[in-house]
């Protein structure tokens, strides 16, 4: 058993995978995910040690993002999973670093899985309200969620980022920083998956309404305010 263990784990060091999985931009991005980024080394380590590749690493975090979004119903489980994702996300980039298999495929499935994970989880918060409440009108903001979300995933896979989002998140300030990141993470899904979890005993029919109407409209404005900035 200890053979076949010592076979399968390479024993390379974590100081060595930090080192070659460095991205160019880690301030940056160590900074915007301040807690997945803490993480990640540790799980890219053990993949890398067992010889994981980055796709299948890919496949891991989409895996674990649509089970996140299917169970929904389960606000504690369900916001696990969508940090985990995250963080299995971050966790294929430095697999792909470290083994120099960086590729246009991985990168389009990275942001593919992404289209299928946000829009995912909007669709089965819907549903969960829509069983719990029996209001077919929540299986319309879960609809109205998903196509705000096609927006966003948009503008940010598929048209040429102008980095106004990475400028607004940081500042000379790093109190004004923190709470700039906040913000935006509170605005987008990590917000409202955390609105579910914080207040999941705490639900009725008059706050599930709020909290999904509230978030159509804050997807939709931010969806139509970066492409049309991006456009022109």
């Amino acid at each position: 058993m200890k053979k076949l263990l010592a076979t399968m784990f390479k024993k390379i060091s974590l100081s060595e995978v930090r080192e070659k999985t460095r991205r160019s931009n880690a301030d940056t991005n160590n900074r915007i995910h301040w807690f997945s980024s803490k993480f990640s080394v540790y799980f890219s380590y053990f993949f890398i040690n067992i010889g994981l590749s980055a796709d299948r690493v890919t496949n891991l975090f989409l895996l674990a993002g649509v089970v996140g979004a299917i169970y929904v119903k389960y606000p504690v489980i369900s916001y696990l999973l969508w940090r985990l994702h995250i963080i299995l996300d971050m966790s294929d980039g430095d697999i792909a670093r470290f083994n120099q298999t960086y590729s246009i495929r991985g990168k389009y499935w990275d942001a593919l899985n992404h289209s299928i994970i946000n829009p995912g989880y909007c669709f089965f918060i819907g549903l969960n309200f829509y069983n719990k409440y029996d209001d077919v009108f929540y299986l319309y903001l879960g609809a109205s969620m998903m196509f705000a979300q096609s927006f966003i995933l948009n503008s940010k896979y598929f048209i040429e980022s102008d980095h106004s989002e990475i400028r607004f998140r940081f500042s000379s300030n790093m109190t004004l920083t923190r709470v700039k990141n906040i913000i935006v993470d509170m605005a987008g899904m990590e917000g409202l998956l955390l609105i579910l979890v914080l207040f999941a005993d705490y639900h009725s029919k008059l706050t599930s309404y709020i909290i999904m109407i509230s978030f159509v409209v804050i997807f939709f404005s931010l969806g139509l305010y970066k492409i049309f900035k991006r456009s022109y």
